[in-house]
């Protein structure tokens, strides 16, 4: 086995003469239990292969072992560590403004100063706001990796919804103009209207957070094909070409936004396709640096719809 470069793209039965270099007592290997360890292999074009390697002595005296691919369970230990660590360093700031807050408030009404309770009780409020929606995000991800999540669908004119999400939404756009362009009416969907709206806002609460400041937002409605196709622009620093490639992966967070004190779980975007693709559409952003970012993403037409587009 040493010095192998086989890439061991499932697993193989080999034997030797003489013992690998495992975890395991003598005692128990001349038992005949197989005893397990991981290696990492070492392949002629550099890369390494992490592989588990279970061995035991046959009864002639040789010992006989399985060396299988563990190449996905490592990938996936790695991304339980990094979901661990994104979601404590997410969590950390909220917990602890509201801790801070509510330590200084409890000493205001102490001491009988209570003149600046209501702007730390605010910001207790805003603190707590922010780890409800990182509960929410986080509740999200895991129904939809386990293919849990249900959509409540109805028939829908998306016209008619957007407009009506957009008066909802006003709070995430103070002092915001929205341009609407609706380019279609009616525009009959069979969406889930609750989570059509999350995507909605979720598009332009990043659109407010990393935009031009005070710029305008413009939100489109238009025909794509046997689709609509809903956008929402803003103008702004736009995203680096190097990150469109991973922008709706999860904890996928831009250059531009780390380090930049912006809180998020790097999870909205992530959300927002699985949404979007349990609708039957796709979502996708276009960005030139500088000047402007579009994300975009579409929902199948109903049956008249797709007539009266023909």
């Amino acid at each position: 086995m040493r010095g192998s470069c086989s890439p061991f793209p499932g697993h193989r039965k080999w034997s030797r003469t003489r013992l690998p270099r495992l975890n395991a007592s003598k005692a128990a290997l001349l038992r005949g239990d197989a005893q397990v360890d991981e290696w990492t292999l070492l392949r002629r074009d550099g890369t390494r292969l992490p592989v588990e390697v279970s061995a035991k002595i046959l009864p002639d005296g040789r010992w006989q072992g399985l060396v299988r691919d563990i190449s996905a369970r490592k990938t996936l230990e790695r991304m339980r560590e990094e979901w661990s660590s994104v979601v404590a360093h997410a969590l950390r700031q909220p917990v602890g403004i509201i801790a801070f807050e509510a330590g200084r408030l409890g000493r205001m009404f102490d001491s009988g100063r209570r003149e600046e309770g209501s702007k730390i009780i605010e910001r207790i409020r805003r603190s707590a706001g922010q780890l409800n929606t990182m509960i929410n995000d986080l509740l999200d991800v895991s129904r939809l990796e386990a293919r849990r999540l249900a959509l409540d669908r109805t028939k829908t004119d998306l016209a008619s919804l957007i407009d009506d999400a957009i008066d909802r939404l006003s709070a995430l756009v103070p002092g915001r103009r929205v341009r609407l362009g609706i380019h279609v009416r009616p525009a009959p969907a069979w969406v889930d209207a609750a989570r059509f709206e999350q995507v909605l806002g979720n598009l332009i609460a990043n659109a407010v957070k990393y935009g031009e400041p005070g710029g305008e937002i413009a939100v489109e409605l238009a025909t794509e094909g046997s689709q609509f196709k809903v956008s929402v622009i803003n103008a702004g620093e736009g995203i680096a070409p190097a990150d469109i490639p991973t922008l709706f992966e999860r904890f996928a967070r831009g250059r531009t936004t780390r380090g930049s004190g912006i809180p998020g779980l790097g999870l909205g975007l992530y959300i927002c396709r699985g949404l979007i693709e349990a609708h039957g559409g796709r979502i996708w952003a276009e960005s030139t640096p500088g000047e402007k970012t579009t994300v975009s993403f579409t929902v199948p037409m109903l049956a008249e719809a797709t007539q009266a587009a023909a």
